[in-house]
Parts: C-alpha cells; sequence; structure tokens
C-alpha cells in the first residue's frame, strides 16, 4: 500500500541523510522524533489491527510524503546554492516544516493508539473477517469443465489411492485458474461421493474463524442447516468434528486456504483411521501446499486450443461461432493468456450483449478493461482478494510491478535494484537489501501473483513475469493509491491526472519529438516532486527533470536521440541512474552533487568510459555497471572513503586490484573484468583478489596465460565463474577445480588443447557446467567422481568432442544435458546415456539437442 511504502522510504531517507552539514541540532532531534512516529505507525500497519486503519492509510502517506519532501528539498536547496548549515541560518526553515509534519504524524498516532486500544478490548471474540459460504453439498451448481480432465482423474486417483493413513493433497495456482471449479468437479463426481462415508466443503478464505469452519463441517456431515445459536467454542465443535469423523472414510475439501497456522489449528481435528480418508486443500500459496501435502497438483493456464473451446461454450453455448467472429473471437481467446477465470467472465459479457464486430475488436485490444468494467462482479474479487490479503511489505513491491510491459521479462537483479533505491524496502538484521528483495520475490511467486520465467544457473529466479491480469490488478490498485501513474496511448492533457504524482512511467513509443515534448513539459510540470522517472522507447528526452527524482531510467528507441536544447540536470537526490551514454556524457560531471547514487547502469555502443573520481567517495554506491569502463589510475588524496556498500563492479577494463583498491571495495560480491592484448605488459596485481572475502561471482573476458598462472588468485568464496576468450591450458582447470564453493562454471573460448583430464576431488559442490566453443577439445575424460554433485550439463559448439562419457550419467544429481552444434558421436553418447540409465530407472534425466554439426 502507499501509506507503508511512504512510512519506509520516509524511515530510509531520514536514515541515510542525517548529515550534520545539512541539519542543524534542533532539526536533528526533530527528525528522530518523526523517525520513532514513523516505525510506530509501521508496526501499526503491520498488525492484525489495521483492518480498522483504512480511513487513515491516506492521511498517513500525505504526511509522510510531506515530511520527506521537507528533508529533501532543505538538502537539494543547500547543495545547489553550495550553501551549508555551517555558512548560512537558511536551514532553520526546516524546523517548521517537520514541526508541522511531526504534528500531523502525531495526531495520526493518537488515533491509531485509539484504534489499537479498542481492537484489544474485544480480542476474546473470533469474529470472521470475511463471510463464508455454507457448507453444504448443495451449496452451487456444479461449474462446467471443458478443461483440466486430465488434472481431474489424478486428484480422483490420489483420493482413491490404496494408502490407509490420512493424506492431505493440494490444489495449487494463481486466482481464477480453475482450483475450485476442478474441486467441486471432484466433489461432486459419482464415483467419489460414493467411495466416502462422509464428506464436507468448507470455504476458508484469509479472514477465517475457527468456529465457523468447524460449525459448517458439522453442518455439512450431519447434513443439518447451520445452527447459528450453537457455541462457537473451536476446542468444543473441534471435538464434535473428531467425534463425527471417527472410524469413517471421510473427504474433507478446504476451498481457498491461505495459511499454515489455520491448518495447524485444524488438522487435529481429522483423525487419522488409517482407512483411507482424504483432505483436499485449494490454495495460491506454493510454500503451504509444499509443507502440508503429501501430492500437490499445479494448475497450468490453458493452451490455445482449449482456451478458444472453452470461450466458444461460454459465449455461444452449443452452437457454433459465426465465421464473421472466429478470427477476432480467436485473438480475444489468446489475448486472456490461458487463465479461465478470465475467458469465464469475458464470455459472459459477450454472450449478455448484443455487440458487432467493432465492440469485439476494442475487447480484444484490451482484455484487462473489459474484465474490469464492473468492479462489482464477484469474478473480479478472486483477483483482488489476491492484492488484498497480501501483507502490506509486499503490496508496494506487488504495485511496482505494473510498470512493466505486458510479457515483459522481468530481471529480478534489475526489479532488486529499483525496489532498494525507491526505499520501500524495510531492513532485516543479517540481511543485505538484495537478499530482502530476492525473499520478497520468492513470496509474490509462492502466492502465484507473479510466475518465474527463467531460472538462473545457480538455481535462483532470474526474471519473472506478470499474467495480464494481475498486471491489470497492480496498474489498477496503484493509480486508485496514488501509486504509480503510467502515461500510455495517445494522452493529450494528462495534467489534471498526474498532479502531484511521485512516480511516473512513460510509454510513448508512437509519438513525434514535437508531441513528446508537450507531453513531457506537461508531465513533469504537474508533478514538481516526483521521485521517479521511467521513460521507454522515447524519441527525445525531458529538458528538466524533477529536482527531488530518486529514480531516472530512460530507454532510447534509437541509440542516440535528440536532447532539448538547454537541457539541464539537478537531481541531487537520486539514487538509480539507468541510462545510455549519451546521456551520461550531460550529466556525469553533476555526480559530485549527487550524494545517495546507489545503483549506476550506462549503456552505449561508444568505446570505454572513464568513469569520474567523484563517483568513488558516493558511501551508499551499491551497483556500478558500464558496458565498459575505465577506473581512475589514481585516486585523490580525500577520497578514502570505503565502499561498503558496493556489491556489484562491471565491465572494468584492465582492473588493477591494488592494495587501495581492496580495501575501498572489499565488499563487492558480483565483479566483471576485461583485459585488452596489451594486459600482460602491467602489474594488475590480480593475487589481491584472494582478499575479497564475500566476491561469489567473477566474469573475466580476455585473460592472457601468463597472467593467469603468475598473477591470479581466486577468493575461496567464489560460487560462479565465467572465463570468455582466455588462452589457458586443460591443466590449468586445476586452479579452478579447487575452489570449494564453485556451483556454477561456464567457459566460453577459454581452453586450448585436445584432453581435459579432470582430477578427482576437484569441483566438489559444482552444479552448473557450460563448455562452449572450445574447438581443440577431443576427449574428456571424467566420470561421476569428477562432478559428484553436478546437475546441468551444457556444450556448444564442440565440433571435434568425440563423446560425453557415459559413467557421467550416473551422476547422482544430474537432471539435464544440453547440446547445441556437437558432433554426430557427442550426439550418439549422451542418448547411450539415456538410454543406459532409464534401464536402471532414472527417468528424471532431460536431454535436449538443439542442432547438431551433421542435422
Amino acid at each position: 500500500m502507499a501509506a507503508y511504502a511512504a512510512l519506509t522510504s520516509l524511515v530510509t531517507t531520514i536514515t541515510i541523510d542525517q548529515n550534520p552539514n545539512f541539519f542543524p541540532p534542533s532539526a536533528t532531534k526533530l527528525l528522530e522524533s518523526l523517525r520513532q512516529t514513523a516505525l510506530f505507525l509501521q508496526q501499526f500497519l503491520e498488525g492484525d489491527c489495521n483492518n480498522g486503519a483504512t480511513h487513515l492509510e491516506a492521511r498517513i502517506a500525505d504526511a509522510a510524503h510531506a515530511a520527506e519532501d521537507a528533508i529533501e528539498s532543505n538538502i537539494a536547496d543547500q547543495i545547489l546554492s553550495g550553501s551549508t548549515v555551517q555558512n548560512q541560518n537558511g536551514s532553520d526553515l526546516l524546523c517548521p516544516d517537520l514541526q508541522k509534519a511531526i504534528e500531523a504524524m502525531d495526531s495520526i498516532k493518537f488515533e491509531a493508539i485509539q484504534i489499537k486500544n479498542e481492537e484489544a478490548n474485544v480480542s476474546h471474540l473470533q469474529v470472521p473477517k470475511t463471510p463464508i459460504p455454507s457448507a453444504s453439498r448443495p451449496i452451487e451448481k456444479t461449474n462446467r469443465m471443458v478443461a483440466f480432465e486430465d488434472e481431474k482423474l489424478q486428484i480422483m486417483a490420489e483420493l482413491a489411492s490404496s494408502n490407509p493413513s490420512r493424506q492431505v493433497i493440494s490444489i495449487v495456482g494463481m486466482g481464477g485458474i480453475g482450483k475450485t471449479t476442478l474441486a467441486r468437479n471432484v466433489y461432486d463426481d459419482k464415483l467419489i461421493v460414493e467411495y466416502f462415508h462422509v464428506s464436507a466443503w468448507v470455504t476458508v478464505s484469509q479472514g477465517y474463524d475457527l468456529g465457523e469452519i468447524l460449525t459448517e463441517v458439522l453442518s455439512s456431515l450431519t447434513n443439518q442447516e447451520r445452527n447459528k445459536n450453537v457455541a462457537t467454542d473451536y476446542n468444543y465443535l473441534g471435538e464434535k468434528v473428531h467425534k463425527s469423523l471417527s472410524g469413517k472414510r471421510y473427504l474433507i475439501v478446504l476451498d481457498d486456504i491461505w495459511s499454515l497456522e489455520c491448518w495447524y489449528s485444524l488438522r487435529r481435528f481429522f483423525p487419522d483411521n488409517d482407512n483411507g480418508s482424504r483432505i483436499l486443500v485449494t490454495t495460491r500459496m506454493s510454500n503451504l501446499a509444499n509443507e502440508i501435502c503429501s501430492f500437490n497438483l499445479v494448475m497450468k493456464f490453458l493452451d490455445e486450443n482449449v482456451s478458444w473451446d472453452l470461450f466458444c461454450k461460454e459465449v455461444f453455448l452449443q452452437e457454433s461461432c459465426p465465421l464473421e467472429f472466429k478470427e477476432i473471437g480467436m485473438k480475444i481467446a489468446r489475448n486472456c493468456k490461458g487463465l479461465p477465470l478470465a475467458l469465464v467472465v469475458i464470455g459472459g459479457l459477450l454472450k449478455k450483449s448484443t455487440m458487432g464486430l467493432e465492440q469485439w475488436e476494442r475487447v480484444a485490444r484490451d482484455v484487462g478493461a473489459a474484465i474490469s468494467s464492473d468492479p462489482d462482479d464477484p469474478s473480479m474479487e478472486i483477483l483482488s482478494s489476491s492484492y488484498a490479503y497480501l501483507p502490506v511489505h509486499l503490496k508496494p513491491c506487488f504495485l511496482y510491478m505494473g510498470m512493466f510491459r505486458e510479457d515483459q521479462e522481468i530481471s529480478v537483479s534489475e526489479l532488486s535494484k529499483l525496489w532498494i533505491s525507491e526505499g520501500f524496502l524495510k531492513p532485516v538484521i543479517g540481511k543485505s537489501f538484495e537478499e530482502i528483495a530476492r525473499d520478497s520475490i520468492k513470496e509474490l511467486v509462492e502466492r502465484n501473483l507473479i510466475l518465474v520465467d527463467k531460472i538462473g544457473s545457480s538455481g535462483r529466479i532470474k526474471s519473472c513475469k506478470m499474467h495480464d491480469l494481475m498486471r491489470d490488478l497492480s496498474l489498477r490498485e496503484a493509480l486508485k493509491e496514488k501509486f504509480l501513474f503510467m502515461v500510455r496511448g495517445q494522452n493529450r492533457d494528462i495534467s489534471h491526472v498526474a498532479n502531484a504524482q511521485r512516480r511516473i512511467v512513460f510509454y510513448q513509443s508512437s509519438l513525434t519529438k514535437d508531441e513528446c515534448h508537450k507531453i513531457f513539459d506537461s508531465l513533469l510540470s504537474s508533478s514538481p516532486r516526483a521521485r521517479t522517472l521511467i521513460c521507454h522507447d522515447v524519441i527525445t528526452l525531458p529538458a528538466i527533470v524533477p529536482i527531488l527524482l530518486r529514480v531516472l531510467k530512460v530507454v532510447r528507441r534509437y541509440p542516440y536521440g535528440e536532447f532539448i536544447p538547454g537541457f539541464a540536470f539537478q537531481s541531487v537526490n537520486l539514487r538509480y541512474l539507468d541510462v545510455s551514454d549519451d546521456y551520461w556524457d550531460r550529466m556525469s560531471d553533476f555526480l559530485d552533487k549527487i550524494r545517495n547514487i546507489q545503483s549506476i547502469e550506462v549503456h552505449g555502443p561508444r568505446g570505454p568510459t572513464l568513469a569520474p573520481c567523484h563517483l568513488w567517495d558516493r558511501r551508499q554506491l551499491r551497483h556500478v555497471k558500464f558496458d565498459r569502463v575505465v577506473l581512475p589510475n589514481v585516486w585523490p588524496r580525500k577520497n578514502r572513503i570505503v565502499l561498503e556498500n558496493l556489491r556489484t563492479l562491471a565491465d572494468i577494463i584492465n582492473f588493477g586490484c591494488g592494495e587501495e583498491i581492496l580495501a575501498k571495495i572489499s565488499n563487492i560480491t558480483k565483479l566483471s573484468i576485461s583485459y585488452n592484448s596489451d594486459s600482460d605488459q602491467f602489474p594488475y596485481h590480480l593475487r589481491n583478489l584472494v582478499g575479497f572475502k564475500k566476491l561469489e561471482s567473477i566474469c573475466c573476458f580476455g585473460l592472457n596465460r601468463d597472467v593467469f598462472i603468475q598473477n591470479f588468485a581466486f577468493p575461496r568464496s567464489l560460487k560462479k565463474l565465467k572465463l570468455f576468450g582466455c588462452r589457458l591450458l586443460w591443466e590449468d582447470m586445476t586452479m579452478i577445480g579447487s575452489l570449494p564453493r564453485l556451483e556454477v562454471l561456464k567457459l566460453i573460448s577459454s581452453f586450448e588443447g585436445p584432453e581435459w583430464n579432470p582430477v578427482e576431488g576437484e569441483f566438489s559442490c559444482l552444479k552448473f557446467l557450460l563448455v562452449r566453443s572450445c574447438h581443440d577439445l577431443l576427449r574428456w575424460n571424467a566420470d561421476r567422481c569428477h562432478f559428484p554433485r553436478l546437475e546441468s550439463l551444457v556444450l556448444e559448439s564442440l565440433p571435434n568432442l568425440e563423446e560425453v562419457p557415459l559413467d557421467i550419467g550416473e551422476i547422482p544429481t544430474l537432471r539435464s544435458i544440453r547440446l547445441k552444434y556437437c558432433s554426430e558421436s557427442v550426439v550418439v553418447s549422451v542418448k547411450n546415456i539415456v538410454e543406459e540409465q532409464e534401464s536402471f530407472g532414472n527417468v528424471f534425466l532431460e536431454v535436449k539437442i538443439l542442432d547438431s554439426l551433421f542435422g
């Protein structure tokens, strides 16, 4: 939510901006008072009593924003004017602004305390947060199911399996994917009805009440109407449920369960009668299903053919689709992206209407808008509840993801940097912000709000995606909460809706340069206190960006576009910068005024960039990535600041790791370096690399063998190593194989010689191995002892390799082999490995042969 994000951002700003150069002692005391109030309100929103705080959220956000504006505006004014607390008294004007913000926050805090006290007085009462429907078998007509027949058979087979112990089975997936429909079809199937002695269905939902749930189970088991006067003590009710189920083969369906706490409170009332009793749960929470269930069925999106069948049945019932509507109808079905709920809602909308072809085309252009056109539609509650039931610390993360394009592959690395720079990730003791961001992404995946797109070679999520309807939900809630404003389409007059926006995303690839100028002027003049500006596919750049900006990302339509005359850059509060090198040239000299920069990424086709010296005294710096950058040869004497937060440094040309560099950036975890043909003429002190105790990933390009042998040493902390274009021999591999924590190794045009003889005892933790374009390699004499934990093997462009050793298939952890542009004999050897493993009962080895040299 916007209120929680505003509070967390305020606390972050106060924490990193308490600089005596900008604040007199009186203001410092006010800042600490403000921080304590913000922390209290954070905890209030995180607590169980925040249901009564809805009316406070807008006020909390406004007050937190006002306080942050006062702090950062004061600092910006002092930096741009060249004045400080020591040489002028103007900063005393900050105190009244802070005092006003504190008064507003204290007023809200007082109301929050009252709400907490009121809810504490009634906390002994169990009041359900959401209504729970009746649980008797005929509560609703069985939903028509045109898909998931195979899944239905799987669930029925598990329910009727020969295992006598009580089993918990789950159906898992995002909201609207058909979990409840599938469960209902299974529950009502005649064979299941006859197989179990008794059965009960109850919808749990997020705001569950144990007494209500158990009452519903009892009502269903006894085929009696609910007695509203029955005792609601859940222990008493639980004992009655236990007694009713004892000795019987039962089926209990817990539909839409959200928390492990709920399950652990209920499970003791469901006896294990050792007679094949079953509990079937539907949930959006993958982690919950993995924790409690013996069998999980993960629901998948429908393919195009099944989507079209479902769409036609919803719109035309038993009739066929008219020919003139078929093409546009198939497009609508495809744009639902395989989500049954979307197909059903759109189908019902079109079925009720007398819309013609033109209206159908409008629906096809924006399925999400058509679905959300009726916010009171019960179907929309299914999607909206996914956001409504999110913990408050995840809501800003989810809202932020709406800014990415439809179907865009979202880099986890980029997303993490953006979240950190925005300041709405709450610190966790013992974890870096990058780890907190990854945990948040994992939680959103486990809740089936976002989808895993790619898994990296290290086994972590590399990129993710959003279903279109989830993205529409994110944008709709973000607009409602004034969290994010997106400019799309041919917007001409947007100042009335963009007013005072703090995060602006600009998509205008179809506009001319003049049209872009006008929209930029209108957009930015109406939002002078914007903190985020992200421009995609722009043909030109804004002349002036907001002074308080902290995130700037400009993706150009062309490598070089036009700057508006009079271009100026004055965003001294910038934390995140992602631009092309021509933009960088215009603003790099201004970096000495940007004190809290955290992440810089500069990309472009030109040659090496010289990183300015004053970049390296920015204490908050976390990630630096250029296409090619040269570090200063000499550091200024005054530049002795240690960059404790720096994690990523790429791509450094002829990186020299002297003692001074090691001391300055000792906490880096990711390093990308490259060397030119003259690199062996200079002493780069690469043995000092062992001093980077936290370094986990190195990418090295063009390293000379003499330098590698005489002047290179890897830190023992290394987990990932990529060598590209290095001229090494296979006998040099021992230096790499002895690394105790190495999990990922990528060798690209880096080793020469006909034979690789691994040494037993090396590569003890290696999980992923890529060998590409090592054209001299003829024989690879390896077996299971050389790579005991290998999971993935990728061999590409090895035209002379004779075979993959048969013993490689005996590695117990091996799950995949991928070949591309390898010899026919290598392909045959891998097929032999698969055949042998299948004969041993190993059916888990996956092989992909993309192309072979001989077809």
